[in-house]
């Protein structure tokens, strides 16, 4: 999916300019076995772009904290942003708001944004204060409209906390699980992606036709 058109780009590569623009230049992208070839076709050992790209492989999807495991040598003990690869984020103030939160982290920090179908994702409740009261993974009733994004910010500790979540009803080790140890620490922070900043998580056929408006959109008026 990650390699399928977002108007006239592979959907990977959003991903990796965020990254990019960060200043970050050593990337490890995990990806099916399967897959592993068209993904090197694509960006090599990102040489010709300035930075260096490893590759991991998860063949069976087990959770996205199993990354954490699968990546743990290139990690070591340095903090890391962790990026889902079908997450797209676009708009003016992204990468300042981004930089700032690297800058002010502690333990992990997340990024939530309003939605119209919060009880597709996992969800946050806040305090006037912005402090974090609560997370809920696809909460049957309603919560709040902040959606956790899939982009994160995470120190050495999430190594330690990854062995104690257990997995869930499907089987899989949630993001959740990981997120409300931070909590329980009081190391999570929120930062609410404001207006101007759009993102989309290409999970389904309308906001892959959205990301692709919005995109065509964008490059035409340019």
């Amino acid at each position: 999916k990650h390699l399928l058109q977002i108007y006239d780009k592979p959907m990977i590569y959003y991903s990796i300019s965020v990254i990019m623009l960060l200043g970050i230049k050593n990337i490890l992208i995990i990806t099916n076995s399967k897959f592993l070839k068209n993904y090197k076709l694509l960006l090599g050992n990102g040489k010709k772009l300035g930075i260096k790209i490893q590759y991991k492989i998860q063949n069976k999807p087990r959770g996205v904290p199993e990354a954490f495991k699968i990546s743990k040598k290139f990690l070591g003990s340095d903090p890391f942003i962790f990026l889902l690869g079908d997450n797209i984020f676009f708009g003016h103030g992204l990468i300042d708001l981004i930089n700032s939160a690297i800058d002010n982290n502690v333990g992990c920090s997340i990024f939530s944004y309003a939605v119209k179908k919060p009880e597709n994702f996992g969800v946050i409740k806040i305090s006037r204060f912005n402090k974090i009261e609560k997370i809920t993974e696809k909460p049957k009733k309603f919560i709040s409209k902040l959606a956790i994004t899939g982009l994160y910010i995470f120190d050495h500790k999430c190594h330690e906390y990854l062995k104690k979540i257990k997995p869930s009803k499907r089987n899989e080790l949630e993001i959740v699980s990981i997120l409300n140890q931070y909590l329980s620490d009081s190391t999570l922070k929120n930062n609410i992606l404001t207006r101007g900043i759009s993102w989309f998580d290409t999970g389904n056929f309308e906001s892959l036709l959205d990301a692709n408006i919005l995109i065509y959109q964008s490059q035409k008026n340019n």
